[in-house]
Parts: structure tokens; C-alpha cells; sequence
């Protein structure tokens, strides 16, 4: 098995490869904890073990320790209920205190699995090597000159690749790991950051904030959901340096980004990475950094199929028009929910809009939108009139609840339960 932290610990030495508010730890020193960590655990190969996200030095020692015994390590929200872990426990027959003794069935190297729910809320357990991951990793920290003397905070949790993906940047270019306390603070994050990861809801606080930019910031990656493009040009305006992008678990996060101050694609396609569009419009991928395949499920095969809807330009820069899953059909028209959801972000005193489909006896299904923030239902709807078709105009625009758990990806199912009971 290729051990990166290993690779890293020859190439970069004595540099930080972690650091956080009370110590710091070279690449040498952290190959050392895995090292020792590794044979503290023993032949764990075939065993699937359960660990919560890393939040901290020794976590991560832990999480590599892990793998490099053979374990397929299956990473889990630092917040997940108990009642969630005992679902996942015996979904993928976990065990969460390993003891190495080499009787675990079959015999294989070690993996890192990642749980998404894409777009429909199905739990689904993506498969990585420490290879795809390396590549991946690679082509990222290239693209984004996240290197020596470059610091990146952790400031998404490490159970998505959004998070995980910063500590393979490091190993592949010699960067250091930041680990906010508590985690994910991300004022103490920008105090460090050279490059910063982002979700739509964390750019608007820091704007809304009045944050001026940190001097030293060269990259702040923007993923996990579409951004408003208000948004995007109020960080362009503040002279942020805003890198889009185009990234699944399935392919270790990034497919496609653009560079620093570019907005309005997804940009070009990484090293490293294939990106082709199909003749009905899917986004599929491919490349080394493609996973193994789901946990319990189908292989990978050579070219994955992203249930996005996409195209290229003549340049070559990507653009995504929405999921597959979720366009639907109304009174013979196309609905790509997106769409909607793009006109109500833009809109002034949005925090986030959402729109799902309802059943409908006239035309099949009809929009409904679900608004956190304190837009008027009427100013939302003037504003989806004067920019789209009427039959993309919401039939109803309820409040987004706010027990809904709306993490990377949003609750559309439930959402779609929530909005039909209200329409019986």
C-alpha cells in the first residue's frame, strides 16, 4: 500500500504539517505517531471500523494509523445522534474499538469511506483508496499553489470530502493543516488562512460581518452547493479571491475550478481528472481520482455518471444547469429546481432558498419553495416573475424550518413530504 504520509514526511521534512493553538507537528513527526500508531493496532485488514470525523492532531495520527493496518475506515459526523450510529453500526456491520489479530475476512488494503446523501437523502458510502485521495489531492494543490508556507484551516468537518480533502492537499504539497478551536471558527481560521474552504451560508456571515479581507489570503474555495452570483460579485467587489468550483465525494472533492477572482463557470477540469458531457446532458467523470465504488454496492466502473446536468463552452470552462433527480415535468415543461432556487438567493434578506416539487393533479407537479430569511413571500415571487417563465413561478413559498438539519446538502426529501402535507 502507498503510504502518503510517509511520501510527505521524506519530501517536506521538518515542516508543519499540522498546526493548532497549542502545538504544531512536522511531516517526520506525524509519519512517526502514524507509524507507531499502525503498530499499536496490528493486522486490522477486512475489518470496517467506525470513527468519528478527526477533529485534532491525534485523530488524524488515528484515522491514518487505521488505514495503513488494513482497516476501510468509515467516517462519521462528529454530531451524529447516537441513534445514527447505531443505524450505521449495523448498516455496514461496524466494529469501533479494533483490536488487530489478523482475523477479519477478506484480506485487502486499507480504505476511507465517505457517507453522502447526494440529493435524495439516501445515505450512500463512497469508497476511497489512499491513492484516488492522493490524486485527487494532488491535482487540487497544483491548481491552487497550496504548498510550503501555505497555511489551509479546517473549517468543514472532515466526514466530507470538503474538510478531509485538506489534509491530502498537505501530504501531496507540503501546505500545513490548521485545526480551528473550536472547530471550525473561522475568525481564528482567517487569522492563518493563505487558503480558506467555504459553503455558501459561511461567505455570506463573513461579508455580512464586514471581515475585510485577510492580507494574506490567496484562495477561498467556494463548494458544496450553487452560490448566488449577488454574492459572488459582493466578494469579487471586496477584492476577495474566490475560486469556484465543480467537486463530489465520488471523485475526492474538486473536478473543475476556476482561478482566484473568476466567477460565473465552474471552471476547467483539474489534472488528473477526465470531465465529458453525454449526449443527454450528464456530467460524468473519470480519472485517478475516481473512488472504488459504494460500500455495499456497485463498483465505479471507468466512467462515473454525477446525475448533473451540465455543459462546456468552447473554452472548455463548465457549467452545471442542475441534478437530474431533481428536474421535474409541469404541464409539459422542463423544471430544473436550481433555476428557482438561484432568482430567490439573489434576492435581498435571503439566507436560503430551496424549491421541490409537489404532486399536482392538473399539471403533474408544480413548484414550492421553502425561504429562510425575512424576504416577503410577494417580493420573492415578483422576483421569479421577472426573470423566469410563469410555470417556474412557486405555487406557494413557505419558512424553511429551522429543525431541519441543513448540512452540505439540502433535506429535499423531507422538504417534499413537509410541502405535500401542507398542499393536502
Amino acid at each position: 500500500m502507498t503510504n502518503p504520509v510517509e511520501n510527505a514526511a521524506r519530501r517536506f521534512g521538518e515542516a508543519y504539517a499540522i498546526e493548532w493553538d497549542s502545538g504544531r507537528l512536522g511531516f517526520d513527526a506525524l509519519h512517526d505517531a502514524v507509524a507507531a500508531e499502525a503498530a499499536d493496532l496490528g493486522d486490522l485488514r477486512g475489518a470496517r471500523v467506525g470513527l468519528k470525523a478527526p477533529r485534532s492532531a491525534p485523530e488524524i495520527t488515528r484515522m491514518f494509523g487505521l488505514v495503513l493496518s488494513g482497516a476501510t475506515v468509515v467516517l462519521v459526523g462528529p454530531r451524529e445522534p447516537d441513534r445514527a450510529v447505531a443505524f450505521l453500526t449495523e448498516r455496514f456491520n461496524l466494529i469501533w474499538s479494533p483490536q488487530g489479530r489478523g482475523a477479519y475476512a477478506p484480506s485487502e488494503d486499507g480504505r476511507i469511506v465517505v457517507l453522502t446523501s447526494g440529493s435524495t437523502g439516501s445515505p450512500k458510502a463512497v469508497v476511497h483508496t489512499l491513492e484516488s485521495l492522493m490524486a485527487s489531492a494532488r491535482g487540487a494543490a497544483q491548481h491552487l499553489q497550496f504548498g510550503l508556507g501555505k497555511c489551509w484551516p479546517v473549517t468543514l468537518p472532515m466526514n466530507h470530502v470538503g474538510g478531509l480533502s485538506i489534509v491530502f492537499r498537505a501530504l501531496a504539497g507540503g501546505g500545513t493543516v490548521w485545526l480551528p478551536e473550536p472547530p471550525g471558527n473561522l475568525e481564528e481560521a482567517f487569522v492563518h488562512a493563505t487558503h480558506i474552504s467555504l459553503v455558501a451560508i459561511q461567505l455570506r456571515r463573513v461579508l455580512e460581518s464586514g471581515w475585510p479581507r485577510p492580507v494574506a489570503l490567496e484562495c477561498a474555495l467556494l463548494g458544496g452547493s450553487a452560490f448566488p452570483q449577488t454574492l459572488l460579485s459582493q466578494a469579487r467587489a471586496r477584492d476577495w479571491p474566490i475560486v469556484s468550483s465543480y467537486g463530489m465525494s465520488e471523485m475526492g472533492s474538486l473536478v473543475t475550478a476556476t482561478s482566484p477572482g473568476e466567477i460565473g463557470s465552474c471552471g476547467r477540469v483539474l489534472p488528473g481528472r477526465r470531465l465529458r458531457i453525454a449526449p443527454e446532458g450528464d456530467v460524468e467523470v473519470s480519472g485517478r481520482a475516481l473512488f472504488e465504488g459504494y460500500l455495499d454496492g456497485p463498483s465505479s466502473g471507468a466512467w462515473h455518471n454525477t446525475g448533473d446536468l451540465g455543459r462546456l463552452d468552447e473554452s472548455g470552462q463548465l457549467f452545471i444547469v442542475g441534478r437530474r433527480d431533481n428536474m421535474f415535468i409541469s404541464g409539459g415543461e422542463n423544471v430544473h429546481p436550481e433555476a428557482i432556487e438561484a432568482v430567490l438567493n439573489d434576492v435581498a434578506g435571503v439566507e436560503l432558498a430551496v424549491v421541490v416539487d409537489v404532486p399536482d393533479p392538473e399539471f403533474g407537479a408544480r413548484p414550492v419553495a421553502f425561504v429562510k430569511g425575512h424576504a416577503s413571500p410577494d417580493d420573492l415571487t415578483a422576483a421569479v416573475r421577472r426573470s423566469l417563465p410563469g410555470f417556474m413561478v412557486p405555487d406557494a413559498i413557505y419558512p424553511l424550518p429551522d429543525e431541519l438539519r441543513m448540512g452540505l446538502k439540502s433535506p429535499r426529501t423531507e422538504l417534499r413530504r413537509l410541502a405535500a402535507d401542507r398542499r393536502a
